[in-house]
């Protein structure tokens, strides 16, 4: 059994927050809220950057040396949710151009695979993946 530490937790909280955002979303769209899941998804984004410059130290390994948050993972994480809230920013200006009152559904998968990117580059080696 692979045990772990509370501090290990902390570490994941960029990567838990976005997941967080993705499901708040999609409760968004079962409730009818439309119109918020654009402030969802920049804020989960935003705050995933924020836990991320907050987590990142160097040689600071969780799980058992399995996940860095060094300067590598900090500074391809911060690519990645850049490029996530640019493209959630663009999303939502061609729905409003189309009309679109729904469908949050490209949203989060952009969102959970901005999430499995930053595990990607969080990774000690990717045969733990």
């Amino acid at each position: 059994m692979i045990g772990f530490q509370p501090s290990d937790l902390a570490q994941l909280s960029p990567f838990l927050v976005l997941t967080a955002a993705a499901v708040v979303m999609l409760l968004a769209e079962l409730f009818h809220v439309f119109r918020l899941r654009l402030l969802f998804g920049i804020s989960g984004t935003a705050a995933a950057w924020l836990f991320l410059l907050r987590n990142a130290r160097p040689q600071d390994a969780a799980f058992r040396g399995m996940i860095f948050l060094d300067g590598q993972s900090l500074v391809f994480g911060s690519i990645i949710l850049a490029a996530l809230m640019i493209s959630l920013l663009l999303g939502d200006k061609q729905h409003a151009a189309q009309g679109v009152t729904s469908g949050v559904e490209v949203e989060v998968l952009q969102i959970l695979s901005a999430v499995g990117a930053l595990v990607m580059v969080s990774t000690a080696n990717l045969l733990m993946l």
